[in-house]
């Protein structure tokens, strides 16, 4: 093991794995301010980092698209969250929407394109759903699920074949509705495997032929 940020009383978090590249991976950390986290591409390999986008005082998380560029940012005062949109890593940040603490629309991440979003959101409706978003024109553009009882925040994909997989919420216990009949023939053999247990996938290889399940029952 090796500690590529050996930085006293400094946080760091993953923002993007960067797959496509066998040396580099995107990082926050608040080394330059305590109470702001930049964005810095690191090489895991030579420990080489230099900064790539600079935090400039209320952003809160950053989002990049499937290419690993940063396009969206978060920001929030406590109360009100906006989020910041850009075409491009050349351009500069725009706020295209402001919600209040009632109201959220959360970006789960970028249409295999990078032209659009999936996110979760209330807007015009009282329980979350999961919708195509086009970000930079505000405007809703698909529902893909919603449930009638309760909040549905979560979207599974492959990273590799580039699809929608699944769709989780939890009622009375966690429920999965398939998008993919790859994968739910997996979810079908491990319930057959491992039978009375809920399966979580929490890891997989890049090829997506070895997978890291949790198992857990009541």
């Amino acid at each position: 093991l090796k500690d590529l940020t050996p930085f006293e009383n400094v946080n760091v978090n993953l923002v993007d794995e960067l797959e496509d590249s066998k040396t580099d991976i995107l990082i926050e950390m608040n080394k330059r301010n305590p109470e702001l986290f930049d964005v810095y591409r690191l090489n895991f390999v030579t420990g080489e980092m230099n900064m790539i986008a600079e935090n400039p005082g209320n952003i809160s998380k950053w989002i990049t698209d499937h290419d690993g560029k940063i396009r969206m940012a978060i920001t929030t005062d406590g109360v009100n969250s906006s989020i910041l949109y850009r075409d491009n890593e050349q351009e500069d940040f725009t706020n295209v929407m402001t919600t209040s603490f009632k109201d959220s629309l959360i970006p789960l991440l970028f249409t295999f394109d990078n032209k659009y979003v999936y996110a979760s959101t209330n807007l015009g409706r009282d329980k979350s759903a999961i919708v195509k978003y086009d970000i930079k024109n505000n405007k809703e553009l698909e529902v893909l699920f919603e449930h009638p009882e309760v909040d549905v925040t979560t979207l599974g994909h492959s990273k590799k074949r580039k699809v929608l997989t699944s769709v989780s919420y939890t009622t009375w216990k966690r429920e999965k509705i398939f998008l993919d009949d790859e994968i739910k023939q997996i979810f079908s053999k491990l319930e057959s495997d491992l039978p009375g247990y809920e399966i979580v996938i929490t890891d997989m290889d890049d090829d997506e032929n070895v997978y890291v399940v949790r198992t857990y029952s009541d």
